[in-house]
């Protein structure tokens, strides 16, 4: 990533995807951060907050900008405090230390998407407004034609000086 923004960091378990359903999966707690960046806001997660801040590589990281939903999980597999990202093609349920930490996360990501998916909005709308306005003012070459053509044809030629039949701008396009 870019240069990036975090926005929250803290330790969580997260339940690994896939396995036999029914099966009790091994939890792995991990440092996560959560980050943005002009392109996409992710979850980032490292072994550990030292392994972090040793800038040493990242276990892994899941995109929430283009999550579907984030939910409470009132009890999950005997564990409380816990929350689902859901994802068009994976579930991933993550488990905060304690009660505080899970609205924590829960306002922090539902705020970041929101502003995120806001920011991409108002961005997207300010370069078709741009585009717009493009469109709408002539090119700056048929402006300069235009000036220059307003003139008489002999302005443009120091032999005609008898000729002053202005020449006509092109029309609009």
């Amino acid at each position: 990533m870019a240069p990036y923004k975090i926005l929250k960091q803290g330790y969580m378990s997260k339940e690994p995807l896939g396995g036999k359903k029914g099966l009790r999966k091994k939890l792995s707690r991990y440092w996560f951060i959560l980050v943005e960046d002009k392109t996409q806001l992710a979850l980032v997660f490292f072994r550990n907050e030292d392994t972090y801040i040793a800038r040493e590589r990242n276990e892994g990281f899941i995109r929430v900008d283009d999550s579907l939903a984030i939910n409470v999980v009132g009890d999950h597999s005997g564990y409380k405090h816990v929350f689902t990202v859901k994802k068009p093609n994976a579930v991933h349920v993550f488990i905060p230390e304690s009660r505080y930490e899970l609205h924590e996360w829960i306002y922090t990501l539902h705020t970041a998407i929101e502003d995120f998916k806001q920011r991409k909005v108002t961005s997207k709308e300010q370069k078709s407004s741009s585009l717009s306005s493009k469109e709408r003012q002539p090119h700056r070459s048929r402006q300069r034609a235009a000036t220059v053509s307003g003139s008489t044809c002999c302005s443009t030629s120091a032999s005609s000086a008898s000729c002053h039949t202005p020449v006509r701008p092109p029309p609009p396009p």
